[in-house]
C-alpha cells in the first residue's frame, strides 16, 4: 500500500478541502483515529473514495484533526488545500 499523507491539522466542522489530481485515485479524508487504523490496515472510517473528478471537494463532518490519503502512482500530480473555512450560510 503505498499512499501520501497531507497532515490537515486542526480543523473546524464544515471546512471545505479540496483535492486536485490528474489522474483518477483513491482519496480518503480521516480524523486521526482512523488514520491510525488505516496504516495498520484494519477496518477504518473515512470519507471520499475512488475519486475521478477533479477537482474534488470534502466537508470536515466535526472539529478535529484530519489527514487525507491519496493512493499513489507513476506520473500522479496532486494536491491538498482548505479552501474555505466554512460552508456558506453556516456559522
Amino acid at each position: 500500500m503505498q499512499f501520501i499523507v497531507y497532515n490537515l491539522n486542526y480543523q473546524k466542522k464544515d471546512s471545505v478541502v479540496e483535492v486536485t489530481l490528474n489522474a483518477a485515485t483513491n482519496v480518503k479524508l480521516m480524523d486521526a483515529m482512523n488514520f491510525d487504523l488505516y496504516k495498520n490496515q484494519q477496518q477504518h472510517k473515512y470519507i471520499g473514495g475512488y475519486v475521478t473528478v477533479s477537482p474534488y471537494r470534502m466537508a470536515i463532518p466535526k472539529d478535529g484533526h484530519w489527514v487525507v490519503t491519496i493512493d499513489t502512482s507513476p506520473n500522479l500530480k496532486h494536491s491538498v488545500k482548505v479552501v474555505q473555512r466554512t460552508l456558506p450560510g453556516s456559522r
